[in-house]
């Protein structure tokens, strides 16, 4: 049996929903790469080059989105970008990082 590709073992996690924009790439749960910026406003510009400066342009199997609590434009923003990313058929989850 042939191995899987890289991307199959990979998670692309997105958080746009506070003043801080953030993307990292998970491999089989270990951080391979990610950037964090503090921003403010401006995410819905700086979002998708984060995401395309990733290793394999963040090609990863599932997408994680922060739903949040924060920003509705930044949650939006980030839910619109993972909608976007041109991989047809990957599972996209949004996730809240609200306290249970």
């Amino acid at each position: 049996m042939a191995d899987a590709a890289p991307h199959d073992r990979r998670r692309l996690v997105i958080d746009s929903a506070t003043e801080s924009c953030s993307v990292a790439l998970f491999e089989d749960g270990a951080l391979i790469a990610g950037e964090c910026l503090m921003l403010g406003r401006g995410h819905a510009e700086k979002l998708v080059p984060m995401i395309a400066a990733l290793p394999d342009r963040g090609r990863a199997a599932t997408i994680l989105v922060n739903s949040g609590p924060g920003s509705f434009t930044g949650i939006r923003v980030g839910l619109a970008a993972a909608r976007r990313l041109p991989w047809p058929g990957m599972p996209r989850c949004a996730v809240t990082t609200a306290p249970t």
